[in-house]
């Protein structure tokens, strides 16, 4: 999939009508505008699909590649437009014969004229496409191309003074260079059409300096693409071995791409890869990765694999028991949405939100959709370069989208935003995810999942993912304009599916109090109960459970607090996590830091017990930890940090020495009072 609209060369944009899908449509299409310039145009465009790969025509510098492509661009010279990586531009003239001849209207005193008042239009800042600088001789080119069955004058002897001259700096004339008689009169005509055309453009006559410095940007190209033809069969042949997963529709593509440039010559729009790709996708051409961006392609695909290696995580109540999957009402409004567009999954803190972005991801790969996971608490990162290097990529992330392979819509799903708890990383994801929308067009989908709470305080998301709820029957009232899918609190049919795989934990749900049914409807808490129960503990303490404060303590207690012993050096290891997440302001720690101050001993029971999980970006379990869960982490910080809010002094002390944090820690902050407000209820004399 590939963007179907772009910015583009010189503002213009791109042309994106559908080109047809069959070779033979392609062929008529490419009869009714395949004149010589549209043909020259569409093997420009396989130089700007072949990228690094094509080596830099015109003595430009090492690695210089074409990127865009515009015809009929308003220019003086605007046959062909290209810009290239170097910020430079390629401007070329196309002319089918061109021969030595003195007359002011042939096609050569036509060309020359054109290249003049082409660099006076940029000397003078009235180009679009040179902006605000004249042409430079280094990364610019005047570009006049011909067949090559051009008389020997052309082809050999102005070919040479061209070159000549541009190797010797201190000549300004092709005259100063000429060697022969042949030479000069190629030169005698070439200045004369130069001077003429000067004198009415500029109102004087040139300076023989002036006129070399024109001569130094011209190059001559001869290139012969019509049907059978050596630069077009050469053309072909690299869409056969770098483009094309079917060599067989080598010529259907070509002719495609001629009649692509037709349109943009009769639109007077451009391309680049990305919309050249869309067009031949749309055709019906199956097409390999560019080949600029493969290497990024596969990083991010192997990204995606290794995150969601561990899926069973989230998407199963119960770890270990894969018929543990409670299916979910919003589900299949899930899936319809996240193919029509863009959509945000919302929800309370624990509703199942990384459940359903998870299973997402898995179901739509198996369907044979392209997608790319990213879960945010993996993430920590404080800008474009430092995503790059996250994920392994070359390329800007919104880049890469908009050049992946493919006719169907991919998907990006971006899991838990509130997880980025650093301001810098919110802005990263924030500019990343409007980047791809932005670039990708409508070749991507992008699904991301937020607590209600922060996509009311952030009008950023909002914006982004502005709409109408695309399943009236799961959105949250609170955000009319916001394309969303609200992942609601368990129902009594989606709990009665318990019974299928946990006949205990549907028992003791069955007897629970309304206050604990209430809060087994959130997911989260649910798990933590399934898991108490996979433990062996069923007993009336669970039932008596009427607060997620108080689930939380009695999970506290049961998985970090039990009585063998190691309680100080697990309650120990954890506050060691938090405070190194907290210096990081992320919800990451880096395994080794831990160690240096933790037991390793009481690390490895903790990953045991599922309060913390190990991960790097190499899916080996080793560099970093995070916890099971961000609400695991919320409530170490409430319990271990702030003390379960018994100790006021100590929190306002931290916070005002840190006031940035009171972003990060929200979350525990609401426990850590609800918890206080819940202990002095008769008369709560903390408040």
């Amino acid at each position: 999939m590939y963007k179907t609209t772009a910015e583009l060369p010189f503002g213009t944009k791109s042309g994106t009508k559908m080109a047809s899908r069959n070779g033979s449509a392609g062929g008529r299409a490419e009869a009714a505008g395949g004149g010589y310039e549209t043909l020259a145009a569409a093997w420009y465009c396989v130089r700007i699909l072949l990228g690094r790969l094509a080596h830099p025509l015109f003595d430009l510098p090492a690695n210089t590649r074409l990127l865009t492509l515009r015809s009929q661009s308003g220019e003086d010279v605007d046959d062909v437009n290209s810009r290239t990586s170097d910020d430079g531009v390629v401007l070329v003239q196309v002319k089918r014969t061109v021969g030595l001849t003195t007359g002011e209207t042939s096609p050569l005193a036509k060309a020359l004229d054109q290249f003049v008042r082409q660099q006076k239009a940029a000397s003078e800042h009235l180009s679009d496409a040179v902006l605000r600088r004249s042409l430079d001789p280094v990364r610019d080119r005047l570009v006049l191309a011909t067949r090559s069955t051009a008389p020997a004058k052309i082809k050999g002897a102005l070919t040479r003074l061209l070159r000549g001259l541009r190797d010797q700096p201190d000549k300004a004339l092709l005259s100063d260079i000429a060697l022969n008689e042949e030479e000069r009169e190629v030169a005698g005509v070439v200045e004369t059409h130069i001077r003429r055309s000067w004198l009415a453009a500029y109102g004087s006559t040139p300076t023989s300096p002036a006129i070399g410095v024109l001569l130094r940007l011209i190059h001559l190209q001869f290139i012969d693409v019509e049907p059978g033809e050596r630069d077009r069969l050469s053309a072909m042949d690299d869409l056969r071995s770098q483009i094309l997963m079917d060599p067989d529709q080598a010529d259907a593509a070509f002719s495609h791409l001629v009649a692509h440039c037709a349109r943009l010559r009769s639109d007077q729009s451009g391309a680049d890869a990305s919309t050249l790709l869309s067009t031949l996708a749309q055709a019906g051409v199956s097409l390999q990765a560019a080949p600029d961006y493969r290497a990024d392609i596969a990083a991010l695909r192997a990204w995606t694999a290794r995150r969601l290696a561990t899926a069973a995580r989230f998407t199963c109540l119960i770890e270990g028991n894969p018929a543990s999957v409670i299916e979910r009402a919003a589900w299949s409004s899930t899936v319809e949405a996240s193919r029509g567009g863009s959509v945000l999954l919302v929800g309370e803190p624990g509703a199942g939100k990384t459940g359903v972005a998870y299973r997402l991801a898995e179901s739509e790969m198996a369907a044979g959709r392209d997608v790319i996971f990213i879960p945010v608490d993996m993430m920590t990162v404080d800008g474009l370069a430092a995503l790059r290097a996250e994920l392994g990529i070359s390329h800007d992330f919104g880049e890469v989208l908009a050049n992946w392979p493919g006719a169907q819509h991919g998907l990006l799903i971006v899991d838990a935003l509130d997880a980025a708890r650093g301001t810098e990383t919110q802005t990263v994801l924030r500019v990343t995810i409007e980047d791809v929308l932005r670039q990708a067009g409508g070749g991507w989908s992008v699904v991301a999942s937020v607590r209600s709470y922060d996509l009311r305080q952030g009008a950023e998301w909002a914006r982004l993912f502005r709409g109408r709820p695309p399943a009236p029957d799961h959105a949250d009232p609170g955000f009319p304009n916001v394309r969303h899918i609200l992942v609601a609190r368990l129902t009594e049919p989606e709990l009665a599916q318990i019974t299928a795989f946990s006949p205990p934990l549907k028992g003791l749900y069955d007897v629970a109090s309304a206050p604990l049914r209430g809060l087994l409807r959130n997911i989260f808490n649910l798990r933590l109960l399934a898991e108490l129960v996979e433990d062996g503990i069923v007993t009336s303490e669970l039932a008596d459970i009427t607060t997620q404060a108080e689930l939380l303590d009695t999970y506290w207690t049961h998985r970090i607090r039990r009585s063998d012993g190691n309680h100080d050096r697990r309650e120990l290891a954890v506050r060691t996590v938090v405070d190194q997440m907290l210096a990081s302001k992320s919800l990451q720690a880096i395994r080794v830091d831990v160690l240096a101050q933790a037991d390793p001993a009481a690390i490895v029971d903790l990953e045991q017990l599922d309060i913390l999980r190990a991960e790097d970006e190499h899916g080996q379990n080793e560099d970093t930890l995070l916890f099971s869960h961000h609400i695991l982490f919320d409530y170490a910080v409430a319990r271990l940090v702030f003390r379960r809010g018994r100790d006021p002094a100590n929190l306002v002390d931290r916070l005002v020495q840190e006031p940035a944090l009171a972003l990060m820690l929200r979350p525990s902050l609401s426990l850590a009072f609800s918890e206080a407000w819940s202990e002095g209820q008769s008369g709560r004399p903390r408040f």
